[in-house]
């Protein structure tokens, strides 16, 4: 697939993994993973879905990649001590 219709694909996706994050956090812990695992992906796909991409979509993509790692990272440490519970 082109890579234009590659981001659009993992934009929908990144938009869903998020929607469910504010629905029902307590049960995003496991995919709050998946959240990193597609920030990395964005920052490395143009070498590997595009053909010589610019410097713009390489730009557009490390900084969406990096958002999605950052914020997913996030989600999964405030998951880790929710579900941890108070300490006893």
């Amino acid at each position: 697939p082109s890579l234009v219709a590659h981001n659009l694909i993992v934009g929908i996706a990144i938009g869903l993994l998020a929607l469910g994050f504010t629905r029902a956090p307590e049960r995003m812990y496991g995919l709050s993973w998946a959240m990193c695992a597609i920030g990395v992906w964005m920052i490395i796909s143009p070498w590997i879905v595009g053909t010589s991409p610019d410097a713009g979509v390489i730009w557009n993509n490390a900084v969406i990649g990096a958002l999605a790692l950052i914020l997913g990272m996030v989600c999964a440490g405030t998951a880790a001590r929710t579900c941890a519970g108070p300490p006893s």
